[in-house]
């Protein structure tokens, strides 16, 4: 998973400005927001801004980074975000959302 910080971030094809980021990880920041996810990058990525997560799952077509088509499993406790990325080929017939 590629990860960065926000001082990291560079302006590219793939990222918002630095500036634009700044300012919308600083507004979440101050809320009780722990985690964002988004997709639609070709490739998974992520990284950490202060206690936020940001978790980019990847598309299911088109990876750019080596990265295998699949999908991301979130499961939501109550005092916990886990989340589980699986590419199609190597994903379990089951999943336990417990």
């Amino acid at each position: 998973m590629y990860s960065t910080t926000l001082s990291k971030l560079e302006s590219n094809f793939a990222a918002y400005q630095t500036d634009q980021s700044s300012e919308i990880l600083i507004n979440v920041d101050n809320t009780h927001i722990r985690a964002v996810f988004c997709g639609h990058w070709h490739g998974n990525g992520g990284g950490f801004y202060k206690d936020l997560e940001v978790v980019v799952t990847s598309a299911v077509g088109g990876q750019l980074r080596g990265d295998k088509s699949g999908f991301r499993v979130v499961k939501l406790g109550d005092n916990s975000i886990k989340h589980t990325y699986y590419a199609f080929e190597d994903a379990p017939k089951n999943i336990s959302l417990d």
